[in-house]
């Protein structure tokens, strides 16, 4: 066993060895050791960092929040189109059948018209003939008023009827035609 044991000039250059690496190990770390003011500035532009990163966290949380909020109104104003469009389908079927019941009564109406227009000329005849008689006969109830002695009470005969075939053509006038 005593063969198997390192001699003490091989102990003594072992930890020489051992010594000089870890002197240089600690040298080097002792170089790469930063002044405190360097760690603190290094320190701060990472808490900036991180605070800058919650922020754009907390932007893109709040983008996500809008954009929900924003898809939920486009979803309900698309509902709102799609029932205006069944609403503006179902308006064009009824005007197109307003516009089929409408051909007919224009016609009617036309036709219409049409007879009023005529009725209204038969009045402006019966009106004139009306006139007509009536100064016919004042100047037949004139002329024979000079000459025959019972003229006047033949007069006074036709004055009634002048008036009463007035009143009745006027009633049946306003019968024919009421304005």
């Amino acid at each position: 066993m005593a063969d198997d044991l390192p001699s003490v000039a091989q102990v003594r250059t072992f930890f020489s060895r051992a010594v000089s690496s870890f002197s240089q190990v600690f040298l080097q770390c002792l170089t790469h050791v930063l002044p405190i003011h360097e760690l603190e500035a290094r320190s701060l532009g990472k808490s900036m960092f991180l605070r800058w990163e919650r922020d754009v966290w907390d932007q893109l949380q709040q983008q996500k929040d809008l954009l929900a909020n924003a898809n939920e109104l486009l979803s309900a104003q698309s509902v709102e189109v799609e029932d205006l469009r069944l609403c503006c389908a179902n308006l064009k079927v009824e005007a197109a059948t307003a516009r089929g019941q409408a051909a007919p009564l224009a016609a009617w109406i036309k036709e219409l018209e049409e007879e009023l227009i005529r009725v209204a000329g038969e009045r402006d005849s019966f009106e004139q003939f009306y006139r007509l008689a009536e100064q016919s006969l004042r100047i037949a109830l004139s002329v024979m008023a000079d000459d025959l002695p019972s003229v006047a009470q033949v007069r006074a005969f036709f004055s009634c009827a002048v008036s009463s075939f007035s009143r009745v053509f006027s009633q049946c006038l306003m019968f024919i035609l009421p304005i």
